[in-house]
């Protein structure tokens, strides 16, 4: 917007909040950046520290898994069971000990999910939590096999997590610890020993502390990568047991920074094992991590807000003491632009600049005022004149007189139509000269209607059907001389006499309560059942009928010497807007015409 078209009190209101707007806001910015770096930084060596803690207690859990391999690998009894294909206790009985020795040794271990000795004669033996392992499930089946065989594997290592490789029915999420077990007394391999830790081991125990916070703690997702990027377990566990996500591989190579995974921002940092090489990898998404600064910010800017609106309203109210003046010659101004000439600037008795233009503006409305009354009685006798010319060219006497003589002759000649339509005639004639310009009842304009339709019905016979719905408690309410007539008969000649089969009709009056008032308004409708009308002509008419502006020359007329504009400004004249006429037609079936003008049902008669 240009500076050059604002209100002074504005130009004085701006510039004040502007300027501490820029101050405020700079301080708080600068105050915003200065306090999310600090608590960036300030998370990343929280989050390191944890993880060395961490760290340590994967490890001391690694540490004990392989002592219980050496445990499981040195006992005697299993040493011997391996070494003997064949026992003189029997099959079973080498199974009973096997079991026996394995619960022993892992009864401590609650997330042990399996143990499983592969001997090289072919021999399995296993406890599990699961379903049993199938009779006819070998070493050959276990995806770890070819690693070992091929001798490129340590003499011990953790194959990474999966689904459990010998349970069919629902296998769960585990982490493995192979190892070969030889002959201690003569160091051949006798088989090979598995132990599957269920990976929940991470959650329950490894993580517990960590993953245990309290309401408004930082809320940071872990992952423990083995030596060959391999998630052994994920704390929120979507990517475990898989590779790592491709956005994150280029964490590996740095110890800590920000990195995007899922439409996310985060901070990551991480921390590797020198025992096995493992890594855990410490995940906080940003924006929990900005979260204080964040409320610093949202602090700083409502108390910028809550300052600059006391601000602006002081130096508003200061420039307005200056303006008011100004304002309110503008207020009359708008009031005149509405059409009322009536009103006149306030006179404050400064002997100033505004004071002097408050003056003359009133000096220049008295004028104006003057000069539309002027104009609006020239133009009301020039309508009066119109209106006696025209009445001026038949002489009402001779009119009746020659219509009740046309009446007697026919009923004479025993032509009766003839004789109601010149009666019917005579009445329309008689209505239409008396007293135009004052109110009538609705009941004096049904009767003024039902004579033209009488006249119509006699022309058109079978092609027209007219119908009435008019409640006797509306016959009194005042109306609009000559408003209805002319809309009949534009709906007969316009709408139904085209059509070849003619139509129907139908007048009806309602009364309905005004919207947000304790008034009411009465809508008489006139509708046909002709040709009807198309879109875009509706829309032409009621924007005429709309526009406030047209001049009352400019109004086309209809055959019965009043038009449907002229009506509709009438009614504006007297009653305003919203009321007038609308229009409705769906072009081929029908057309509605509603009058809508306030109820009033009190009896006002002026003298004729």
């Amino acid at each position: 917007m240009n500076l050059k078209h604002w209100r002074v009190k504005n130009k004085i209101a701006g510039t004040f909040t502007l300027l501490f707007f820029v101050a405020i806001f700079g301080l708080g910015g600068l105050t915003y950046v200065h306090t999310e770096r600090d608590y960036t930084n300030r998370t990343l060596e929280l989050v390191h520290t944890s993880l060395a803690q961490m760290t340590t207690t994967v490890e001391l859990y690694l540490q004990d898994m392989e002592r219980l391999s050496l445990a499981i690998f040195s006992d005697p009894i299993i040493q011997r069971i391996l070494r003997q294909s064949s026992s003189e206790y029997g099959v079973q009985y080498d199974n009973n000990e096997m079991m026996s020795r394995m619960v022993q040794f892992t009864s401590p271990w609650p997330y042990i999910q399996g143990v499983y000795l592969f001997a090289d004669d072919g021999r399995i033996f296993s406890i599990a939590k699961g379903s049993g392992i199938s009779s006819d499930y070998s070493i050959l089946q276990e995806p770890w096999y070819p690693t070992i065989r091929e001798g490129t594997a340590a003499p011990f290592f953790y194959w990474p997590t999966g689904p459990e490789s010998t349970v069919v029915r629902n296998p769960q999420q585990v982490f493995s610890l192979i190892r070969p077990i030889n002959d201690l007394s003569e160091g051949k391999k006798l088989g090979y020993l598995k132990i599957d830790m269920n990976a929940q081991v991470m959650r329950s125990t490894l993580f517990k502390a960590a993953l245990a916070k309290q309401d408004g703690d930082l809320l940071l997702r872990y992952m423990l990568l083995d030596s060959e990027a391999n998630v052994m377990y994920d704390s929120e566990e979507q990517v475990t047991g898989k590779k790592v996500p491709y956005e994150l591989e280029s964490v590996l190579s740095l110890q800590e920074g920000s990195v995007k995974w899922s439409e996310t921002r985060y901070l990551f940092s991480k921390n590797k094992s020198n025992y096995n090489n493992w890594t855990l990898l410490a995940l906080a998404p940003n924006k929990d991590v900005i979260n204080q600064s964040v409320k610093i910010r949202s602090l700083i800017i409502f108390l910028g807000i809550i300052t600059l609106v006391v601000i602006s309203v002081a130096s508003y109210m200061l420039a307005a003491g200056i303006s008011r003046p100004l304002t309110s010659l503008i207020k009359t101004m708008k009031r005149v632009e509405l059409g009322d000439f009536k009103v006149r600037a306030e006179d404050s008795g400064q002997q100033d600049e505004i004071g002097r233009l408050s003056r003359v503006f009133n000096m220049m409305l008295e004028s104006v005022d003057k000069l539309i009354h002027r104009v609006y009685l020239l133009d009301i006798r020039q309508k009066d004149a119109k209106l006696m010319a025209l009445q001026a060219q038949i002489n009402p006497h001779m009119l009746f007189n020659t219509l009740n003589s046309m009446k007697a002759l026919s009923r004479k000649q025993q032509a009766h139509d003839v004789a109601d339509m010149a009666e019917n005639l005579a009445d329309l004639f008689r209505y239409s000269m008396k007293g135009w310009n004052r109110p009538v009842t609705l009941a004096e304009e049904l009767e003024h209607v039902l004579n033209y339709v009488h006249i119509q019905e006699v022309r058109y016979r079978d092609r027209l059907k007219f119908e009435c719905y008019i409640p006797d408690s509306l016959l009194r309410a005042q109306i609009v001389k000559l408003s209805i007539q002319p809309l009949v008969e534009n709906a007969i000649i316009h709408g139904l006499e085209p059509k070849i089969e003619g139509g129907t009709l139908t007048l009806s009056a309602r009364v309905q309560p005004e919207p947000e008032s304790e008034s009411q308004k009465m809508i008489i409708t006139v509708s046909d059942t002709g040709v009807g009308m198309s879109p875009d002509r509706v829309r032409s008419i009621n924007e005429v009928l709309e526009n406030n502006d047209i001049s009352m020359d400019e109004l086309p007329e209809t055959k019965s010497g009043i038009g449907l504009l002229n009506i509709h400004k009438r009614i504006r004249l007297l009653f305003g807007a919203p009321y007038g006429l609308y229009l409705e037609s769906d072009e081929g079936v029908w057309t509605i015409v509603s009058i809508h003008i306030p109820y009033n049902d009190s009896m006002i008669h002026d003298k004729e």
